[in-house]
């Protein structure tokens, strides 16, 4: 792989990191709802008082649901950050190439001067 694609996979995963933040927000909203007693687990409005039981439970997978998608978006970072780090030395290691490689040629006309002056 190149650098260009490392980038494109870092730009993958930044955007499942975006996906995953947006569904811990929305999880831990509408375990708030619930906590408060102003929303059904889908999300909608409800007006009914619920058994306390099944409002726990609704609240508590919620919450668990918004667990899951805050660790998603903590291993998303990870994997931006760690393609960054590697799109960067692979960047660091290109231009050493190309240093060198300008190294030799600079080395090798003057090679050929001093050949070719009397």
């Amino acid at each position: 792989m190149d650098g260009g694609e490392y980038r494109e996979r870092a730009e993958a995963a930044r955007a499942r990191a975006r996906a995953a933040e947006e569904r811990a927000v929305v999880a831990a909203s509408r375990a708030d709802a619930l906590e408060r007693g102003h929303a059904s687990p889908a999300g909608e409005a409800v007006h009914s008082e619920k058994p306390v039981g099944e409002a726990t439970r609704n609240c508590a997978a919620a919450r668990e649901q918004a667990g899951r998608a805050h660790l998603q978006a903590a291993r998303a970072h990870e994997q931006v950050a760690a393609l960054q780090d590697l799109v960067a030395r692979m960047s660091d290691v290109a231009a050493a190439r190309r240093r060198e490689t300008e190294q030799r040629r600079t080395a090798a006309t003057a090679d050929r001067r001093e050949a070719a002056s009397p």
